[in-house]
């Protein structure tokens, strides 16, 4: 069950974990939001499988900022509230 995977401490890796729930979830990747609070992470993920994205701009990784390599996110926002006015 995925579920049990996710919460699993052997699971490595977050591509691992989108790349888990990508394939159960089994939806065309435009469908699949990346909501994610690091550009490094999230977001880089979403522009490589071709995923819309939202970065969550706050927290401890707030100043980690989009470049070539991750790829801009399609949506920014600073709350999580924020979230429900684009979804």
């Amino acid at each position: 069950m995925l579920v049990e995977q996710i919460s699993d401490p052997a699971f490595l890796g977050k591509d691992d974990l989108y790349n888990k729930i990508v394939e159960e979830l089994n939806l065309p990747q435009e469908e699949i939001l990346i909501i994610d609070d690091r550009v490094v992470r999230g977001i880089r993920y979403a522009n490589q499988h071709r995923h819309p994205s939202i970065w969550v701009q706050r927290g401890k990784f707030a100043h980690e900022l989009p470049n070539d390599q991750t790829g801009q996110p399609t949506y920014t926002v600073k709350s999580l509230l924020e979230i429900m006015k684009i979804i």
